[in-house]
Formats: C-alpha cells, structure tokens, sequence
C-alpha cells in the first residue's frame, strides 16, 4: 500500500494535473486579492478603464485560431511514430502562422484605438481619450506576444510535460503582476503598467523558446508555411476555434452593454464582482472536469448514461447550492474587509445577485460535458449562441426598468430563460427524456434563490438552503428510480 501512494504522489499525471490547476486558479486569485490596492492607487475610474481595456483586448482573442490544441495533438501523434522531424515541421507550421496573426492583431488593435479615440460611442471619459489610444496599442502587442508564447507551451504539453508548461506560463503571469503592483503602489501611471506587462511578457517568450530549444535538441523554429502541415492543424483546430469565437463573445457581450448603458465607474464596479463570479465558476465547472473521459469510455462502450448523469448532478448541485448559500450568507463581512467600505457599497448588490447567476449555471455545467462527450459538440455550440443572443436582449431591458441592478438581473433573466430549453434538448438528446417538467425543475432553484435576494434574512436563507437540497434530492431521486 505504501509502495502504490509513494507511485502516486510520484506520477507525471498527478504533477501535471497540480500544476495545470494552480496555473488555471492561482493568477485570476491573486489578481483578485489585489485588486483593492489597485482600486485605492489608480482609483475607481482608471481601474474601470484598465478593465474596459482588458475587455477589448479579450474580444480581440477571436484571432486566436485554436492552433495551441492542433499543435499538441500532432506533436504527441508524431512523438509515438518517433518522428522527429515531423514534430519540428509541425512547430515550424504553427510557429509561422501566429508570426502572422501577431503582426494582424496588432494592427487590429491600432486601428481600434484609433476609432474608440476619435468617436468614442461607449461613454468614455474624454480627458482619458489619449490614455486609452496608448494603452489599447500596447496591449496588444502584448497580445500578439502571447500568441506566440502558446506555441512554446504547446510543445511542451505535446511530450506530456504540462507541469512545465504551467509553471512557465504561471510564473510569467506572477511576475507581470509582481510588476504592476510594485509600479501602482509607487504611483506610477496606468500607461506603465501595460508598458511593464508587455516588457516582461517580451523576456520570458525569449526565455520559454530558449528552453524549447534546450528541451527538444531538435526544433529549428524557422517559421514554415508547408501546405501539408498547414491544412493538418487546420483541420483540427478550425471547430474549436469557432466555438472559441462565441464563448469570447457571450462572455464580453454584457460587458459592452455594461459601459454604453451606464459610466465607467459602474463599469468597474460591474467588473470587479463578474470577476468574483468568474472564479467561483471557473472553480465549480474545474472541479467536475474529470468526467469529460468517464463519460466518453462509457458512450464508447454503449453504455447508459442516464443513472450516472442524475447521480452526479444531483451529489454536484447539493454541493453547488450548499457552497453558495453559506457564501451568500456569511459574504458580506468578508467582501467588506477586503473592499473597504465605498467599494463595497457600490459592489456588494451586483456580487449578491451574481451568486444566484451561478447557481443557475451550475446546472448547466454537467450537461455542457455529457454533450461534448456525446458528440453534440455543435449542439452545444448552438446553446452559446441562444445564450449571447438573450444576454444581448434582456441586459438592456433589465436595465430600462430596474437601472443599475438590472444589468445582472438581465443575465439572471436570460439564464432562466435559456438553461430550461438547454435541458429540455439535453434530456432529449443524451438521456431520451422528452419531459418538459423535468427541464424546467431543475432551473427553478435559481428562481427560488432570487426571491430569497429580495428578503435580505438569514433564516429565510437557511431554510432555502434546506429546502433546495430535498428539492434536487427528490426530483433526481425519481430520474433515478426510473433509469
């Protein structure tokens, strides 16, 4: 027994899964711990223009063709023939194709700064029309730089060394906001924050493909646009990048909607709690990722899904429901401490209302893996899009009646919206279940949590707790019994 923990804890796996997580976790938690510096240094409205600047910057990532996956695909496919020169053209390949998209990202972001300085349609400070110019362009040379650098830690998960890729990537990320806390905290401008990400981003791309080159012994990285290996990582990558575009897109979308209907400031604050959602729901859909390939093996073989998907999703949204609750009932001490008191009070309503956005997202979670594993791959694709499209209608109109609260009571709307007709062709689809009440039972909680929003008391919330986790054990109990 001792021997086989001793083989565990020594498993390449088990480090590349660490790594790979805190690489996923560890940056977004950090940046999020500090951000009440940055918001004291820089103040409300830069911090809003420093994330208005990082959301054009995010948009812009739909160049990103989804080349990083094809690479280390072909490299590990090439790695089992043992040819080592088709491991390097494919790099070659890659290598050559983000060379060109770096150059085509940084003249999109020229451009844009260009037409958000002369127009400026999205409220906009105007004193800080140059500021923004500057600062849009300078991120996205970094951008670009980034581009390249997936490239570099592609090789390295392609030879199944992703605890190395991560620490590469994590350990950049790390310094860069070392970086920008230490220029902020000794009153340097916004502009030299962005200039110290781009400068440090620059070294450690030289660094990562100095070690690349140490680690293969073999890549040339003289960029190659062979029409064969170019239509290979095409072929692959081309789907994903296509689902990439409209996940960049729904997850932006509101944060356009955010900034034209309101100011900056709201804009930040609006930021600052989709951040703290964010997080919690990278966490939650981090958490259960591990079934993606149980539920592949299982379809493979021909096996029924129907019993596993009600067990997990019931034990998931217990989970789930039990873990927003208590931070919903015991956040607002803590959101305090870390805030500070403007802050909070400006920030605290939008962050309540997002805890029941996750919980209504949470139930879509296990179903988006289940369809992939099945195949429904553009079915899911398909979701997204119905998703930014409510997003899209129900933000604004939210927003018309209800002001500022009413940009995430929008999302709230739209989730309730869509989430049932998700289920409705998920059950369908994967679980053969044409039941319309099923689909909307499992939405409903999220219904249920907003009405407890409104009564603000801690024994209504404890009892909704209680309730809701004999909800889900009661309607999964019975999808249970009939599978």
């Amino acid at each position: 027994m001792k021997q086989v923990f001793l083989n565990f804890i020594r498993s390449k796996n088990l480090w590349n899964a660490t790594w790979s997580s805190l690489d996923a976790v560890a940056y977004p938690t950090l940046m999020l711990l500090a951000t009440p510096i940055f918001i004291n240094k820089l103040g409300v409205e830069l911090y809003g223009l420093w994330m208005f600047v990082n959301t054009i910057i995010a948009s812009i990532g739909i160049l990103n063709i989804g080349l990083g996956d094809a690479t280390v695909k072909f490299i590990s496919k090439y790695i089992v023939e043992g040819n080592k020169h088709k491991v390097n053209k494919v790099i070659e390949a890659t290598y050559a194709v983000y060379l060109v998209l770096c150059v085509i990202v940084v003249i999109v972001t020229i451009i844009l700064a260009f037409i958000i300085r002369e127009y400026n349609w999205l409220n906009l400070p105007s004193k800080n029309n140059e500021l923004i110019f500057q600062t849009i362009q300078i991120a996205g040379v970094t951008l670009g730089l980034k581009f390249i650098e997936q490239i570099f830690l592609a090789v390295f998960k392609g030879f199944e060394r992703y605890d190395l890729s991560a620490k590469l990537s994590l350990f950049g990320k790390v310094s860069s906001l070392v970086a920008n806390l230490i220029l902020v905290s000794l009153n340097y401008s916004l502009l030299y924050i962005f200039i110290s990400s781009c400068v440090i981003t620059t070294i450690y791309l030289f660094v990562e493909g100095w070690m690349v080159y140490r680690f293969t012994k073999f890549t040339s990285f003289i960029p190659s646009f062979e029409k064969k290996y170019i239509r290979e990582i095409f072929s692959f990558g081309i789907w994903t990048w296509f689902q990439s575009i409209i996940g960049i897109a729904s997850g932006q979308v509101d944060k356009f909607i955010v900034l034209s209907l309101s100011d900056i400031k709201v804009f930040a604050y609006y930021s600052l709690a989709l951040t703290v959602f964010t997080q919690i729901h990278s966490f939650l859909s981090a958490s259960i990722s591990w079934i993606f390939p149980v539920i592949s093996k299982k379809i493979y073989a021909g096996e029924r899904v129907d019993l596993l998907y009600n067990k997990i999703q019931f034990y998931f949204l217990s989970i789930v429901t039990i873990i927003l609750s208590l931070f919903y009932i015991v956040k607002d001490p803590f959101i305090l401490y870390w805030l500070k008191n403007e802050t909070y009070s400006h920030t605290i309503e939008f962050i309540s209302l997002f805890v029941c956005y996750n919980l209504i997202m949470a139930t879509t979670i296990i179903p988006y893996y289940f369809l992939n594993s099945s195949n429904y791959f553009r079915l899911n694709t398909v979701f997204m899009l119905i998703n930014l499209a409510s997003r899209a209608i129900f933000i604004p109109l939210m927003f018309h009646f209800m002001e500022t609260k009413g940009l995430v009571i929008g999302l709230i709307v739209s989730g309730l919206v869509v989430s049932p007709i998700q289920m409705y062709y998920f059950n369908k689809k994967v679980l053969s279940n044409n039941s319309i009440l099923s689909s909307v039972a499992v939405a409903l909680p999220g219904l249920i949590f907003l009405l407890v929003y409104t009564q603000n008391n801690i024994v209504v919330d404890i009892l909704c707790l209680i309730m809701l986790v004999f909800y889900y054990k009661l309607i999964f109990r019975s999808q249970i019994q009939r599978s």
